[in-house]
């Protein structure tokens, strides 16, 4: 039967000089899985993927593939046995909601027999037919992707400074939030937006700092810890006068598999602006209150929701708040605001601001700056991913070309049991 757009956004088409020859499932952002009879040739293959037709070229995303690994021992020969190849893509491709990684099993899971599960792809839908759109078929075998319980969320935006007048977060809730720590203690927020890719904030202070590192705070004690590689801040940063260009790259050390407690949040496209008055949220082990002392900030993730406003509107309104004569909130940034004096404060850097759209999380704001905490007609300022989603992706591109191997890398023993 034909499928659901959307439905099964791993899927892919493998496609030699153009053509579709095989299916395939996307299993990271630069690494295909497909089967090794397949591959005809090492060259002049590329990856279809974001649609559930072969055909149309207008709203799917078709990749060149750089390299093709086959199983060593793959054999043709009366029976097929090893079938199984990687293709690496020429770049990362970025998850939406119609492009997504399917899960991989840890080495120990085996499915029971007469396990309900599903099969896709474009073949025949009868014997000497002709391939049409995507199709599915529910089949009494193992397949990637199948959606029984335990199965973990795949993909960007899905979720199986202190935030004031927020609530603690339940658990699981923001899986992509992290915490960035110097020497063990908490410094600001962070996002995961890949594998090995964290989002922050500048600090100058990140640089030659010993002890750097990533801690996926839910249950502390059971946390996943992953030491910071590099730290990437944009070049055009200034914290003299207004906080301007306020966004970094932590690369860690090693990737880390995704789990129902950690996942990566969805960029947005560099032509989306949230709109004035959405509802988001902001997530951040910031202090509670704003003369709260350091040691007096939560352990528990916190939670709040805020109105989405312009730059402009906003720097309008501070200026006037603040007395200044020049523009306190330029370009690049987007401000948030509660009428119940929630907000971010300090800690809270870094931390996502994200908004949900057709069930996938977002990120559209990072924890910047603000006038004290939640004080009553002062929004807090953020910076917009989107305006600066270019300068993400080409440095991530940069670190890929490098070190293409690490996104392959898939490290089992981060795989924590966080709790429920």
């Amino acid at each position: 039967m034909d499928t659901e757009e959307g439905k099964w956004p791993w899927q892919v088409s493998v496609r030699f000089r153009g053509l579709h020859v095989c299916g395939g499932s996307l299993i990271a952002a630069q690494w295909v899985l497909t089967a090794a009879h397949c591959i005809l040739s090492r060259f002049h293959y590329s990856v279809k993927m974001g649609d559930r037709s072969i055909h149309n070229q207008n709203t799917s995303l078709v990749m060149p593939v750089r390299k093709i690994i086959v199983h060593s021992l793959f054999r043709r020969a009366r029976t097929v046995k090893n079938d199984i190849a990687l293709l690496h893509l020429l770049q990362p491709v970025n998850f939406t909601s119609a492009i997504q990684s399917v899960c991989i099993p840890s080495e120990i899971l085996w499915v029971e027999a007469g396990t309900n599960c599903w099969v896709t792809g474009w073949g025949k839908t009868s014997q000497g037919g002709d391939s049409y759109n995507a199709h599915a078929k529910r089949r009494d075998t193992a397949s990637a992707g199948d959606s029984t319980p335990g199965t973990m969320i795949s993909g960007c935006g899905h979720r199986i400074l202190r935030i004031v007048g927020g609530a603690p977060a339940p658990e699981r809730k923001w899986p992509w939030q992290v915490s960035l720590q110097v020497n063990d203690k908490h410094v600001c927020g962070g996002s995961l937006i890949a594998h090995q890719w964290v989002l922050t904030p500048c600090w100058p202070e990140w640089s030659g700092v010993p002890g750097r590192g990533v801690v996926w705070r839910g249950r502390w004690l059971l946390a996943v810890v992953v030491p910071v590689r590099d730290i990437v801040m944009h070049h055009d940063y200034s914290s003299r006068g207004t906080i301007s260009d306020d966004i970094a790259l932590a690369l860690l050390d090693f990737p880390v598999n995704y789990s129902t407690h950690i996942q990566p949040v969805c960029l947005p496209e560099k032509t989306f602006l949230v709109p004035d008055g959405t509802t988001c949220w902001v997530t951040g082990w910031g202090k509670l209150e704003e003369t709260d002392k350091p040691d007096k900030a939560p352990k528990m993730l916190q939670e709040a929701d805020l109105t989405i406003m312009r730059y402009k509107e906003c720097n309008r309104l501070l200026k006037r708040l603040m007395k200044a004569k020049n523009d306190v909130v330029r370009k690049g940034a987007v401000c948030g605001y509660s009428d119940k004096g929630k907000d971010s404060c300090q800690g809270d850097s870094g931390g996502p601001l994200v908004c949900e759209y057709n069930e996938t999380w977002i990120q559209v704001g990072i924890v910047s700056w603000g006038v004290g905490c939640g004080h009553e007609g002062y929004p807090g300022v953020y910076t917009e991913v989107s305006f600066y989603v270019d300068w993400v992706k080409r440095h991530m591109n940069q670190a890929s070309c490098l070190d293409s191997t690490a996104f392959l890398v898939l490290l089992l023993c981060l795989v924590l049991p966080l709790g429920s």
